[in-house]
C-alpha cells in the first residue's frame, strides 16, 4: 500500500504489510487504502454527496439556460473519427446543493487490527496526533467549501456559498438532508432531533453565534439561514463564514475532550 501521492510506509515510498503501518500516514488513515496482498480495505471517513442544481423550478430552468460551460472542438476535424465532441464542463449556473459527512471516530482507529498490541501505528501521543487529525480534516473540508466544483486546472468555478448547515457530535448521527431538496434545513433539524431523543439526549440548548457548544449535545451550526430551536440540539446560529468555522472548531474541541 503506497497511499495517496505513493507516500506509503513511513512517507518512503514503500508498501505497507498490515493496516498498523497503513494508518500510520494521515492520508491512508482519513482517504481509505487496500492492501490487496492482506484483502484489507478501509473505505474514506469522508463521505461527498453529488452536489445538484436545487430541486426547483426556478433553479433547475436557470441551470438549462445560463450555464457557463468549456466547449471544445476540432477545427481541423475532417471526419466523423476525428470530430471532437463537445467538452461540457460547468463554471456557473444556478443554485447548488451538496452533502458531506466526516465519520472521524474512526480516526487513528483500526477496524482489523489489534495495533495497540502488536504494533502501534505511531511512536508519539496517539491521542494527540488524533486531535490533530480531526482538526485537519474539518479544516481541510471547510477549505473547501469556498472553490469546489468545475475543473480547477482549466479554470476555478464563479461561485460563492450562500448557506451552510453543518452537525458535530461525538457519537455516530444520521446524515443530514441533502442541500438540494429547498426544505433540508427543517428536515434535517427534525430528523437530528428525533435522533437525539431517541438516543437519551434530550436536553434542549439555545446559542448564539460564538457562544460555547454544550458537552454531550448534537451541535448544529448555522450559516446563511436561521434555524429554530430544535429538542436535543444546540442550536448556534452565525452570521459570518469566519463564524462558522469558529464555532464548529470548537465543537470538535468539546467532542475531543
Amino acid at each position: 500500500m503506497k497511499g495517496v501521492g505513493l507516500r506509503g510506509k513511513r512517507l518512503e515510498g514503500g508498501d505497507a504489510t498490515d493496516e498498523c503501518e497503513t494508518i500510520a500516514d494521515f492520508c491512508n488513515d482519513l482517504h481509505g487504502f487496500l492492501i490487496p496482498d492482506k484483502q484489507i480495505m478501509r473505505d474514506s471517513l469522508v463521505k461527498f454527496a453529488f452536489a445538484v442544481p436545487v430541486l426547483t423550478r426556478e433553479e433547475l430552468e436557470r441551470a438549462q439556460k445560463f450555464a457557463v460551460t468549456h466547449n471544445r472542438v476540432d477545427p481541423f476535424q475532417s471526419s466523423k473519427e476525428t470530430e471532437m465532441k463537445v467538452f461540457k464542463q460547468e463554471y456557473s449556473s444556478a443554485r447548488y446543493g451538496f452533502s458531506a459527512a466526516l465519520d472521524l471516530g474512526l480516526v487513528l482507529t483500526p477496524l482489523y487490527s489489534d495495533c495497540d498490541k502488536n504494533k502501534p501505528p505511531m511512536d508519539k501521543n496517539k491521542n494527540a496526533e488524533k486531535a490533530l487529525r480531526m482538526r485537519a480534516a474539518v479544516l481541510g473540508l471547510i477549505s473547501a467549501l469556498g472553490g469546489v466544483g468545475a475543473r480547477a486546472a482549466r479554470a476555478l468555478p464563479i461561485a460563492h456559498l450562500e448557506e451552510v448547515v453543518a452537525a458535530v457530535s461525538k457519537f455516530p448521527i444520521p446524515a443530514l438532508v441533502h442541500g438540494s431538496y429547498p426544505d433540508y434545513v427543517e428536515k434535517s433539524l427534525d430528523v437530528l432531533s428525533a435522533f437525539a431523543k431517541v438516543y437519551g439526549n434530550r436536553q434542549t440548548h439555545s446559542g448564539a453565534g460564538g457562544s460555547s457548544p454544550a458537552s454531550g449535545a448534537i451541535t448544529v451550526v448555522c450559516y446563511g439561514v436561521n434555524c429554530s430551536t430544535a429538542g436535543g440540539l444546540n442550536i448556534v446560529n452565525v452570521k459570518s463564514f469566519s463564524e462558522l468555522v469558529e464555532v464548529v472548531l470548537k465543537a470538535v474541541d468539546v467532542v475531543l475532550g
